[in-house]
């Protein structure tokens, strides 16, 4: 991971290449990519991890569920519900992001999600 994130410092720092998902993205004129508001975006991006947590803390309420409550699945769901309430009552967008990526983040954060409930113990 360590070298990832060097060898991509260059690409993510300048404003052609890198990703334009934030609150603060600017907009490329010549994206022929479906966008949507960045507020929309965020949501894409944070809200299949938030459900997906939720299931893992009813994880005893469905039956061989491999999904389990644990405390690193609350400390998840706790963590993309603040985000969420970021997204809906803290910040203020003013962008567009492309739809492709946001679902693409959002995929990405599902599933470090549902690795993290599935070998979380419910003991530690």
């Amino acid at each position: 991971q360590l070298l990832v994130t060097a060898s991509s410092y260059g690409q993510e720092s300048n404003p052609e290449t890198c990703a334009a998902y934030s609150k603060m993205a600017k907009q490329k004129k010549s994206s022929k990519a479906k966008m949507i508001p960045s507020r929309i975006g965020m949501l894409y991006i944070y809200m299949p991890a938030l459900l997906l947590c939720t299931v893992c803390l009813m994880g005893n309420m469905i039956p061989n569920n491999v999904l389990r409550m644990s405390p690193a699945a609350i400390l998840a769901w706790i963590h993309f519900a603040k985000r969420i309430l970021e997204v809906l009552f803290l910040h203020k967008y003013s962008g567009s992001v492309e739809k492709s990526l946001s679902r693409g983040i959002g995929v990405y954060y599902m599933l470090v999600s549902f690795l993290v409930c599935c070998v979380a113990e419910e003991n530690p």
